[in-house]
């Protein structure tokens, strides 16, 4: 149990897991999403999304391995160990992004003159 004053920490591979997890369903929903519109399309056919996260855990728990055998501060190897698990984060974005844009068409701009495209 934790007192009080106590701050809860988390195991650094744990960590790491849990980011690449919560990247990979991200991605996952918004390709879901995405797809519901006509105009857009996966880009990546061959997409395998246990493949995305097996990559994601193996390349973050390696990298933090690696900071932590050349003697990193545990921070910046946290931080180090982080950059797998943040590309599905960012093809999520990116995923987003195009959501918008595809929107964007559906929207009734009439109803809003303040936010016309033009």
């Amino acid at each position: 149990m934790l007192k009080t004053g106590q701050e809860l920490e988390l195991e650094p591979h744990l960590v790491i897991t849990l980011a690449s997890v919560l990247g990979t369903l991200s991605d996952y929903a918004a390709t879901k999403i995405a797809l519901k519109y006509p105009e857009l399309r996966e880009t990546n056919p061959n997409v395998n999304f246990g493949n995305e996260l097996l990559f994601a855990v193996v390349g973050g728990v390696s990298l933090y391995s690696i900071a932590k055998l050349i003697k990193q501060p545990t921070n910046l190897s946290i931080a180090i160990g982080l950059i797998p698990p943040a590309v599905p984060f960012m093809v999520a974005i990116n995923n987003l992004a195009w959501i918008v844009w595809a929107h964007r068409k559906q929207y009734p701009w009439k109803e809003m003159p303040l936010l016309y495209p033009e």
